[in-house]
């Protein structure tokens, strides 16, 4: 979803055109749920998806249609079916999938997506509420709440209450997004938050994988290294910064928000030392150290390793190699982002 909202910001800037398709509903099962997006650029370029590749080719049509008139649309796609003349072709994912598509247009975008794409820049999570008509698609009202404070238009205090009490609801259920049915309207309710940041400290051949894959994945990667040759785009085309800096020059050259995911590679046990001992009093989500136990356990001088931090790193899947060992750290960063 992130690289959606990231599209949505390109879109903003260049004053362009395109369509946003959204699952607003879901009833049964599905490949994905409700706050799923894809984007549908005027030029014809997708990003993203919303099924395995069942619904894509009738989207892309439906969304030139939309953005030739100007006006949303919802299309409903049956996928219960196993034989192969109804939507799914024979996918037999026993689901019935509502799907808005919503002209958009960088030039004058609407309230809602203004707000929620002000926050996400800022990196500012917010939750959001939309009443949808189940028939047009048109936003009859809608409301944003980032940090304690609402704004939207919703309408009349009763309804602004009782989508307070909505949002509440939702926020203890952690999930990116829900809708409810409700007199002709879905209530689409959705959590909008910012890109989660990686800083990879160690810039060796094996950081490479892991820094294509964790970018993939949605994270905001960073690559801090004291080594120029190291530190160069190619290498690292996925990253959004390299940063040349070393323990000692953290204080002045380094900045890791709270929550921020942090992976320790340097293979030089001084140089992981200090910068653990630059890491460890931060406020982080996760801190993932390469190399085994014992080893962390000299570094850190404790037979007992705080909650988050994790050594050796990535799931236990029997990885040999920067490529496979790549893929079992990034699983495990998705598997505490899901926790």
């Amino acid at each position: 979803m992130e690289s959606i909202l990231d599209q949505l910001v390109a879109l903003q800037s260049t004053q362009g055109r395109a369509v946003l398709a959204s699952i607003v509903h879901v009833t049964g099962s599905a490949y994905r749920r409700e706050g799923a997006r894809m984007l549908f650029a005027a030029d014809g370029t997708q990003y993203g998806t919303l099924s395995a590749g069942c619904l894509e080719s009738d989207l892309q049509h439906r969304a030139e249609g939309v953005l030739q008139s100007g006006q949303p649309a919802v299309h409903v796609y049956d996928m219960a079916s196993e034989d192969d003349f109804t939507w799914g072709r024979g996918a037999g994912c026993n689901g019935v999938i509502s799907v808005l598509l919503e002209p958009l247009s960088g030039a004058s975008l609407p309230s809602y997506w203004q707000e929620v794409l002000q926050h996400y820049a800022a990196g500012i999570t917010v939750r959001g509420l939309r009443r949808i008509d189940q028939q047009t698609g048109e936003t009859r009202g809608y409301l944003v709440e980032a940090n304690g404070v609402y704004s939207g238009s919703l309408g009349s205090a009763a309804l602004d209450a009782q989508g307070r009490e909505k949002l509440a609801a939702f926020a203890g259920e952690g999930r990116k997004g829900k809708s409810e049915a409700v007199d002709g309207e879905w209530w689409v309710l959705e959590r909008v938050q910012p890109k989660d940041r990686l800083f990879v400290f160690g810039a060796g051949p094996d950081a490479e994988p892991l820094v294509e894959v964790a970018a993939l994945i949605g994270f905001e990667v960073t690559v801090v290294d004291h080594r120029p040759a190291r530190l160069r785009q190619e290498l690292f085309p996925r990253a959004r910064r390299l940063l040349d800096c070393r323990p000692e020059q953290a204080a002045e050259r380094l900045a890791v928000p709270a929550g921020s995911y942090a992976v320790v590679m340097t293979h030089s046990f001084q140089t992981d030392k200090a910068w653990l001992s630059v890491l460890l009093p931060l406020p982080l989500r996760y801190l993932g150290v390469l190399g085994p136990t014992l080893r962390t356990q000299r570094l850190l001088q404790s037979e007992t390793l705080p909650d988050h931090v994790k050594s050796p790193i990535g799931l236990a899947i029997g990885a040999d190699g920067p490529e496979e060992i790549a893929i079992s750290v990034a699983a495990e960063l998705v598997q505490r982002r899901r926790a």
